[in-house]
C-alpha cells in the first residue's frame, strides 16, 4: 500500500466529503469532477439558452490556459446572455478554482477530470439494467455486462499482443514504447511525439541558475499559442506554463 498522501483527489461537490478530505488530507489537492457540473449546464439553463451557449462555456471551460483569460471570457458569456442572477452559475464560477482544467492543472492528473472510472461503469450498466428489472432480471443482465466488457478486454488484448501500430519515425524512442504500452495509449503517445517536431524551441534568456524557451505550437481555431518553459540547472527540471505534463 503507497505510504504517501495522494497529491489530487477528484470527486464531486458533495460538502460532507469536502471537509472530510480537507480534514484528513490537508496536502491533497481536492478537485471537483468536472462531469458532475458539466452535465447540469442543461438543468440550470433553459433550453434556449443551454442550445445557444453552452458550446461557449465549454470552449470557456477546456481551451483557455490562463486563469485570468477564463475569469474574463465568463463573464463575458455571462453578461451576453443575461445570467447574472442564476445562482447556479455563480456557485459553480465561485468554486472554479477547484475544477476549472485552467486552475487546476499545476497537479498532475494524467489527463483526468472526473471520477471517470465510476462514471464510465455507471454508464455501461445503465445500458443494461434498469431500476424496473427484477432481481433474477438484475443479475442476468449483470452477468452479460460483465461479459461483454470482458470480450472487449479479451479483443483489445488480442490487438495488442499480435498487431505492431505503425511508426511513422525513425526514432529508437517511438520503437520502444510501441513495445511496452498498450495500441490506444500508444498512438497518443505517437501524436506528441510526431507533434514535437514541428515545433522550434527558441532561448529567450538565460541567467546562472535558469534558462527560458518560447514554444509555438500550431494553430488551433486559426490562433497560435506560445507556451513558456523554464529550465531549473541546478534540479535538472523543467515546467512547462502548458502544465499538461506538470508533477
Amino acid at each position: 500500500m503507497p505510504t504517501n498522501n495522494p497529491k489530487m483527489i477528484i470527486t464531486d461537490q458533495d460538502p460532507t466529503m469536502t471537509k472530510a478530505i480537507a480534514h484528513s488530507l490537508p496536502n491533497t489537492f481536492h478537485r471537483y469532477c468536472s462531469w458532475h457540473i458539466l452535465e447540469k449546464f442543461s438543468t440550470y439553463l433553459n433550453a434556449i439558452t443551454y442550445r445557444d451557449f453552452y458550446k461557449d462555456f465549454r470552449q470557456c471551460i477546456w481551451e483557455l490556459e490562463c486563469p485570468m483569460e477564463f475569469e474574463r471570457k465568463w463573464e463575458t458569456i455571462v453578461e451576453k446572455v443575461s445570467l447574472y442572477d442564476n445562482d447556479w452559475l455563480r456557485s459553480i464560477f465561485e468554486m472554479h478554482k477547484r475544477w476549472v482544467p485552467a486552475n487546476v492543472n499545476h497537479i498532475f492528473s494524467a489527463g483526468m477530470s472526473s471520477n471517470q472510472r465510476v462514471e464510465s461503469s455507471h454508464a455501461l450498466f445503465k445500458k443494461y439494467v434498469s431500476k424496473k428489472n427484477l432481481l433474477m432480471d438484475f443479475i442476468l443482465q449483470f452477468n452479460r455486462t460483465v461479459a461483454h466488457q470482458h470480450n472487449k478486454d479479451l479483443a483489445a488484448d488480442h490487438v495488442d499482443i499480435n498487431e505492431k501500430p505503425l511508426l511513422k519515425l525513425p526514432l529508437e524512442m517511438e520503437k520502444q514504447m510501441a513495445k511496452i504500452y498498450t495500441r490506444k495509449i500508444f498512438l497518443k503517445f505517437q501524436d506528441e511525439l510526431w507533434q514535437s517536431l514541428i515545433t522550434m524551441p527558441q532561448l529567450v534568456r538565460e541567467n546562472d541558475t535558469h534558462k527560458v524557451y518560447t514554444v509555438e505550437s500550431g494553430p488551433h481555431d486559426g490562433v497560435h499559442r506560445a507556451r513558456e518553459i523554464a529550465y531549473d540547472k541546478g534540479s535538472n527540471y523543467a515546467s512547462c506554463s502548458f502544465k499538461k505534463f506538470e508533477s
